[in-house]
């Protein structure tokens, strides 16, 4: 018996057979064990999502929701082949989806715009309120720091204080939105 080391990972040649039927059924079953380990993680997040309505404010609870896989993701980018190289990416990648959400909780709490307009809208407004998305990214940041320093308990008594300040670095883009997007009364 000979046990190749290899893409299988010390799967002898013995145990799934030698032709290519034998060999792409334990590709097959590997593909779905990895599925259903996948789907199993993943569970919490689907559960988040399909209790969620589909409204437009309930957009950042969405993005919340897929917090964990994007974590995931970034905290094991080490064990993927050029990973370390996809860390600055991915991190910039997340920073922009944070400040874009941010723009989206001031636009779908405070106007009733569609859904693809708000979206667009905060787009746009991501390089010229550039103060505001500077600020919901640091507001991310020191939510993060004291997490990950202190605990989860912690930054729920401080929350009143995050979304204090949310509320008052919000205020030029919401004038500026009402001014812009919406018609006087």
């Amino acid at each position: 018996m000979s046990v190749r080391h290899g893409p299988d990972h010390g799967v002898s040649a013995d145990e799934i057979g030698r032709g290519p039927l034998a060999r792409g059924a334990a590709l097959v079953y590997r593909m779905l064990v990895l599925e259903a380990q996948l789907l199993l993680a993943a569970s919490p997040t689907v559960v988040a999502i399909l209790l969620l309505d589909r409204d437009p404010s309930n957009l950042p609870l969405f993005v919340l929701a897929l917090l964990p896989l994007l974590t995931f993701n970034l905290v094991h980018l080490d064990a993927v082949d050029g990973g370390a190289a996809m860390r600055p990416a991915t991190l910039m990648l997340a920073g922009l989806l944070v400040a874009w959400s941010g723009h989206m909780v001031v636009l779908t709490a405070g106007f009733r715009f569609r859904t693809r307009d708000a979206a667009r809208i905060a787009l746009a407004g991501l390089l010229p309120r550039w103060s505001f998305t500077l600020g919901v990214v640091a507001l991310t940041v020191v939510a993060a720091f004291v997490v990950v320093a202190a605990s989860e308990v912690l930054f729920l008594l401080l929350l009143w204080a995050f979304v204090g300040l949310f509320a008052l670095m919000a205020r030029p883009v919401f004038d500026d939105s009402r001014a812009r997007f919406t018609v006087p009364d």
